[in-house]
């Protein structure tokens, strides 16, 4: 379980984003307001205390990932009761210039606009950077419960919380729910007990070993089923956001396409620009994270081969709301993932035994693999285990390699590309290695449109 508190001073933006940030977040992370506790008249410091540890103790009977947003204190959390039971804490403070504030409050015609506010946002600021800060502001007069003796003597927070400050200044609501939720995602992929999914080892230590004759067959299968799909829908430009060594790119270029490629993987994007070069072909192509990455407008962004499968559910969200802003107006999203529902045990024990295998590479390495793979029915995590043998005439190099692919059934991936601004146009069954249309196939092929009334 983890658990991330959001604080700040009235007119930062906390209020106001709750809505945003929970689409960005999805299922996964359940969004709580702390005035949900219920405010009554009158209220004091000792009541915002006492409610921290309320809001402490429901979270931890919950057991669930969760964000809590509004008024509270780093310290104060830390000195109640329930704090020890915390694994962690992860603090982000928002923040906006004082001018600004005051703008704000103003035109909300919100209480609280005057200099004790500017006074209390200013003293969060420092405090949040120094425990040490004039710590009586929330000792004097506490609620007695509260036992400041674990920290108080400290110059820097423990070692089990992390700090994040965010200036909400010049960013409207969904900038600055975004940054919250690209906070969020980058400590639970960086935190050892959150499961990061992984890339297969060729997209990070072999990237040479990407392409094979045997995969350039199916390749081009594949590339004429995109090329189908984009004539269907008119389709002139396109951004490949996870283009690897460039399989779609290169086909769709020689077809008259104005096409981009962008992955995050430098050594296969050196591949792809090595290729164009030897082939005296002018292709662009860029180092991006499909989460983030901001082109310009296409008619249509593609992720082939499973790339979104590489994403936690979360990151998919950002990538799908990201995919949205780098598309013409009534553009098209084409994507393929493998399909939940299909992947039962003897597609699963039949997929073991296909990727179990001898390939030859362009240069003549021989690869050697030994799969096992399993599925998680319940989280949608499809994990292999991969044992290589690599054979050049140099050496023999043993690798192994755990990857594990997010997948998702049709409903899930329509939920998600509906409630980030999307309609689906089409969606099915395919063969995993060719994308032909298939009731046996399971991958699923999804096609959507941008919907340009409704902004995510």
């Amino acid at each position: 379980m983890m658990l991330y508190f959001i604080g700040g001073g009235s007119g930062s933006g906390k209020t106001a984003i709750m809505p945003v940030l929970q689409k960005i977040l999805g299922s996964e992370i359940k969004v709580y307001d702390f005035d949900d506790i219920g405010v009554p008249e009158g209220v004091d410091k000792k009541w915002r205390q006492e409610s921290t540890e309320k809001w402490l103790q429901q979270l931890l009977a919950d057991g669930k990932d969760a964000c809590l947003l509004g008024q509270i204190v780093l310290g104060e959390i830390l000195a109640c009761p329930s704090a020890k039971k915390l694994d962690g804490i992860n603090f982000c403070l928002l923040d906006v210039s004082d001018f600004e504030r005051i703008q704000r409050l103003k035109k909300r015609n919100t209480y609280g606009a005057d200099q004790n506010m500017l006074n209390w946002s200013a003293w969060l600021r420092r405090y949040h950077q120094d425990p040490q800060w004039e710590q009586h502001v929330i000792k004097d007069d506490s609620w007695d419960d509260l036992d400041f003796s674990s920290w108080d003597q400290q110059t820097d927070w423990p070692n089990t919380v992390t700090t994040k400050t965010i200036d909400t200044t010049s960013l409207d609501i969904k900038k600055v729910a975004e940054q919250v939720a690209a906070w969020i995602n980058d400590y639970c992929r960086s935190n050892k007990n959150c499961e990061d999914l992984g890339l297969p080892i060729f997209y990070q230590e072999y990237p040479q070993y990407f392409e094979t004759p045997s995969n350039a067959y199916y390749t081009n299968e594949k590339n004429a089923v995109i090329e189908e799909l984009l004539q269907t829908h008119s389709i002139k430009t396109v951004l490949d956001m996870t283009c690897g060594t460039g399989s779609q790119v290169f086909y769709l270029a020689k077809r008259g396409y104005k096409v981009i490629g962008s992955d995050f993987s430098p050594g296969l994007l050196k591949l792809a620009r090595d290729k164009a070069k030897k082939q005296n072909i002018d292709l662009q192509f860029i180092d991006g994270d499909m989460r983030t990455l901001q082109v310009g407008q296409f008619d249509s962004v593609i992720t082939i081969d499973n790339a979104i499968g590489h994403l936690i559910k979360n990151d998919f969200e950002l990538t799908v709301r990201n995919i949205y802003a780098n598309l013409n107006d009534n553009g098209f999203y084409i994507f393929d993932i493998l399909n939940l529902d299909a992947m039962t045990d003897d597609v699963v024990k039949s997929d073991n035994e296909r990727m179990t295998d001898k390939r030859i590479t362009n240069d003549g390495t021989t690869i050697y693999n030994t799969r096992q793979s399993t599925i998680d029915r319940n989280s949608g995590q499809f994990t292999s285990e991969n044992n290589f043998t690599i054979q050049s005439q140099e050496k023999e190099t043993k690798v192994q390699n755990k990857c594990t692919l997010q997948i998702y059934n049709m409903d899930e991936l329509r939920n998600i590309l509906v409630r980030n601004g999307f309609e689906i146009i089409e969606q099915y069954k395919a063969d995993a290695y060719t994308f032909n249309k298939t009731d046996s196939g399971y991958s699923i092929i999804t096609i959507a449109k941008k919907k340009t009334s409704i902004r995510p």
